[in-house]
């Protein structure tokens, strides 16, 4: 390879050679240097032959655009050499040629009107020189950002691009920002007048009239009776902390945000009896299959998603099961347009297949699962052991363990099992026997694997490519792959767990990680990323300052009112104010319906929102603060994947009057510090 490279570098010594192996430009030797002092990247080395090794960068070929803008922008000449025939058809190197040779010059005068004659007719649409592997050209996006196409124009054309041809960009991350060009951001302040409508207004008079009734309420009803609704820390511990700290400082009731989003995986203590356990994104690069169920893999863990790649390197395959084409989808070797809540019928149809066609890792669920486990038929529980005549527990085991009843396949007879050692067996999986008891009585029962089975009687691959909208033919050949080509492993992500009846469709592709044998193996299983829960620094340090009053109860404490079996603390006089720090309670909450009706109802008296768009809380709330949101602030985050802390920083000004929550805050507090001391409380 590294002789074709210096074949191809001897015709460009010119330029800066783009060389195109896998799914990724590399750079070697003087090209190296230059570019990755250019581009600042990392600069590594690959070993050749040479006594040393040669020096090496490079960048994914699906994100060229903006190195290569950056490069011709400074004065650089850079030669594409591309991949021109299918790796997989190739027979020795694949063969590849220089397609295109991109240098920084003037754009005609021709081609600058076209420009100009195009923005015109698309109303708020600017325009940006594009430099890629396809070729030069302008791309028009819709970002707002300038007062005229003129001006915008005369901005980007001091570059020097040459405009070969305008492309349609579409919507960027800047409009979703932009509040010139967004209805749905608050750019302002807003309150409810006199006669309940809401109108905008400055921050000072919003501030006063929030801070004004909250005090009144704490002043009646205790200052427990504010409560204060916050998110997970994956929205930002700066945010989360500081409406937690204001919480804590007036003695606000703090309610959790999983009871607003589900945001922890059910499936998995249903199903495993742990919160969760996922593999290392590290170990994505081991699979070879790759099943990702609601989770936007190259958007949401984009310091993880190169893994992935190294798994499609490898020779992995990665499907993608998603409504919508996504970046995942676009990275991913097939792209399986299932219909919205779906996936757990789809699972199920896969493991209808797999048994039907004797796929199953049967030493996997005879040893590593309760398939073999006696159900009572009449009670749905498991049969235990200590019921059972002629049987007893097996000694030793602690008070939290239950040893259950199984069948030899081959004696017949009734055996205990032990939890605290998974040995080889020899259960029947399948069965329906008559279970003498202890009390006298005959239990009818059969195996948890015979119940299964009977149970995925509905779920044909004919009958569920209804429901998914995806035909028979793919869902059995998918089955075969997950059942076949190991390891295997499921990404389920929140976009499909953290949804109505989201803990069925877990288990259902839990199921399928099961009855493949690939729970428990390196690159195999099935992993959710969801939760905060390896975060290794104090939180408290920020978010529970000197003399806090901190108060706390959980969301369905309010909604069924207080129990003598409830040991959190509840508001003698219940929630009157709700302060939202962070979400859209009225409308995506498991209660939003309740939420509602007790405000309108005046249960609730007052609600304070703080959003960077316009929800349908933001717009019932007696008082609406403007936010703003990622990257036109700083903040930190952290994901479920590793410790690591990772700090954002605003790269766009945030819309109108939309500070920081932190910020924001600080106000509000300094408002009640100024109402708590007129009072003299």
């Amino acid at each position: 390879m590294m002789a074709k490279y210096l074949e191809t570098k001897e015709q460009y010594k010119d330029c800066i050679l783009f060389y195109r192996l896998g799914d990724f430009y590399e750079m070697f030797f003087d090209d190296a240097l230059t570019a990755s002092k250019a581009l600042e990247i990392t600069l590594t080395g690959k070993d050749c032959g040479l006594e040393e090794r040669a020096p090496m960068c490079g960048i994914p070929y699906h994100a060229a655009d903006t190195y290569l803008n950056r490069l011709v922008a400074k004065g650089y000449k850079v030669a594409i050499c591309e991949q021109v025939e299918d790796p997989k058809q190739a027979k020795g190197l694949v063969k590849r040629e220089v397609i295109r040779i991109l240098k920084n010059e003037k754009p005609t005068e021709e081609n600058l009107a076209k420009l100009r004659e195009f923005a015109e007719r698309h109303e708020n649409y600017v325009v940006k020189p594009v430099y890629a592997a396809f070729g030069n050209g302008v791309r028009v996006e819709n970002l707002g950002m300038y007062d005229s196409v003129e001006e915008a124009h005369q901005e980007y054309s001091k570059s020097g691009a040459v405009i070969e041809e305008v492309i349609i960009q579409g919507e960027a991350m800047s409009k979703i920002h932009a509040g010139s060009v967004n209805t749905l951001r608050i750019p302002t302040a807003i309150i409810k007048n006199e006669e309940g409508e809401q109108v905008e207004t400055d921050w000072d008079t919003a501030l006063d009239t929030a801070a004004g009734k909250l005090r009144e309420i704490a002043e009646k009803y205790g200052p427990d009776s504010i409560g204060v609704i916050y998110q997970v820390q994956g929205t930002g511990h700066i945010q989360k902390g500081a409406l937690v700290r204001i919480a804590n400082t007036f003695g606000w009731s703090i309610i959790g945000g999983y009871e607003l989003n589900g945001d922890l995986p059910m499936f998995w203590p249903e199903t495993f009896g742990c919160q969760s356990e996922e593999l290392e994104s590290y170990c994505w690069e081991d699979s070879k299959l790759t099943l990702v169920f609601g989770s936007n893999v190259m958007v949401t863990r984009m310091p993880d998603a190169h893994f992935l790649t190294y798994s499609q390197e490898n020779g992995g395959k990665v499907i993608y099961f998603d409504p919508n084409y996504s970046a995942s989808a676009e990275k991913a070797n097939e792209w399986v347009r299932i219909a919205p809540d779906s996936d757990g019928a789809f699972a199920l149809a896969m493991a209808k297949t797999i048994i039907d066609e004797d796929l199953y890792d049967k030493h996997f669920m005879q040893t590593y699962t309760d398939s073999p486990f006696l159900i009572n038929l009449e009670t749905g529980k498991k049969i235990l052991a200590e019921e059972v005549q002629g049987l007893s527990p097996t000694p030793g085991l602690p008070d939290f363990r239950k040893s259950y009843v199984a069948v030899d396949q081959t004696s017949g007879a009734l055996q205990a099992t032990n939890p605290l050692k998974l040995d080889d067996n020899n259960y029947a999986l399948m069965g329906s026997y008559d279970v003498p008891l202890k009390d006298g009585t005959t239990a009818k029962a059969k195996t948890g694997f015979q119940l299964l089975t009977e149970q995925l009687e509905n779920y044909t691959p004919e009958a569920v490519a209804d429901i998914c909208k995806i035909d028979a033919d793919t869902i059995t050949r998918i089955a075969r792959e997950a059942a076949t080509v190991k390891p295997m492993h499921i990404i389920f992500g929140g976009g499909t767990q953290q949804w109505y009846h989201g803990d069925l469709k877990g288990r259902a592709c839990a199921l399928v990680a099961c009855l493949t044998g690939n729970v428990g193996q390196l690159g195999g299983g099935i992993s959710t990323y969801v939760g905060q829960y390896k975060t290794r620094f104090n939180t408290a340090s920020w978010m529970v300052p000197e003399g806090a009053v901190k108060n706390s109860c959980p969301f369905h404490y309010w909604v069924n009112g207080p129990t003598p079996q409830m040991t959190a603390k509840y508001p003698k006089h219940g929630f009157k104010a709700l302060v939202v720090g962070w979400g859209n309670p009225l409308e995506q909450h498991n209660v939003a319906n309740w939420l509602r009706h007790a405000f309108e109802s005046g249960e609730l008296e007052y609600l304070v929102c703080m959003e960077f768009q316009d929800t349908l809380t933001a717009s019932r709330a007696n008082v609406t603060f403007p936010c703003a949101s990622w990257y036109e602030k700083t903040e930190l985050t952290t994901t479920p994947l590793h410790p690591y802390v990772q700090l954002q920083q605003r790269i766009v000004e945030p819309p109108g009057e939309a500070p920081p929550h932190r910020a924001g805050l600080a106000r509000h507090a300094s408002r009640q510090e100024r109402l708590a001391k007129r009072s003299g409380s």
